[in-house]
């Protein structure tokens, strides 16, 4: 069902695709350079935060 991308075979190198879903799979890798340099600068993994403001469909609804 599912089709196992390989990562780390992405060239990074060249310019992204034009094309879904291989300009994800790129972006995808990208992250995880990323990721990985951040990891071995830092000596611990990067961390995130994300703060929401409710919905704003609640809003039109009176909610």
């Amino acid at each position: 069902m599912y089709c196992e991308i390989a990562l780390d075979k992405i060239d990074l190198n060249v310019p992204p695709p034009a094309e879904e879903p291989g300009r994800q799979y790129f972006y995808m890798a990208k992250c995880r350079e990323w990721v990985c340099e951040f990891e071995r600068k830092n000596r611990r993994r990067p961390t995130a935060f994300t703060q929401t403001f409710g919905c704003q469909v609640n809003a039109e609804h009176g909610i």
